[in-house]
This record gives C-alpha cells, sequence and structure tokens, in this order.
C-alpha cells in the first residue's frame, strides 16, 4: 500500500499484546458504552494487520488499532479503507503501556 512506509505504521511492531487475553479495558475507562469514542481511521498496514484512529478530541490524537480487536472480523485484505468512522473503547497494553483501540466497531 502506499502508506506502507509510514512512521507511524512502524510502530506497529512495537505494540505488545492485544486488548483481548489476560486485560480488561473497563479496568481502566469504565469499559460501558458511554466511555466509547468515535474516530477516522487513518492508516492501516495490511501486512501487519494494524493502523491507527484519529480522533477529533483532542485534535490529531491517534489510538493503536490491531485487527484482532475489531468485533466484527474481516479477512486479511479485507480491513475498511482509511477514512472509515469507528467507534471504540480506548485501553492501554499492558506490555508497551501505550493506548490503544479496544472492542473496535
Amino acid at each position: 500500500s502506499h502508506f506502507g512506509s509510514s512512521p507511524q505504521l512502524q510502530l506497529c511492531q512495537m505494540f505488545g499484546e492485544g486488548c483481548g487475553a489476560g486485560f480488561s479495558p473497563g479496568a481502566i475507562v469504565g469499559g460501558n458504552d458511554g466511555s466509547r469514542m468515535v474516530g477516522t481511521l487513518s492508516d492501516w498496514n495490511g501486512k501487519k494487520a494494524c493502523g491507527f484512529i484519529e480522533v477529533q478530541n483532542p485534535a490529531g490524537k491517534k489510538y493503536f488499532a490491531h485487527k484482532t480487536e475489531f468485533e466484527l472480523q474481516f479477512q486479511d485484505g479485507q480491513a475498511p479503507p482509511p477514512g472509515t468512522t469507528l467507534s471504540f473503547v480506548p485501553g492501554v497494553d499492558p506490555k508497551s503501556g501505550r493506548e490503544r483501540a479496544c472492542q473496535i466497531r
């Protein structure tokens, strides 16, 4: 893809496990629908199955997104295109301590 070498997408390899196994985003953000955020898929790396969701508030803030966090799973190569509006629960990766999107819809 044309954005496969983006510096942000190179961060994909720096993130550890997903929000799933042994990690509850609810422990950090409450976990109910009131804690969901809305953003736009700004980048996607099909080879690494990850990208970033950019939110409006605060403007320009991006959350790491991994394929395994999408509630409706898709086949490789069938990711939503950049520009797609998505909602998610903000969480924190237990290994890296970095913010990431969980329960993506």
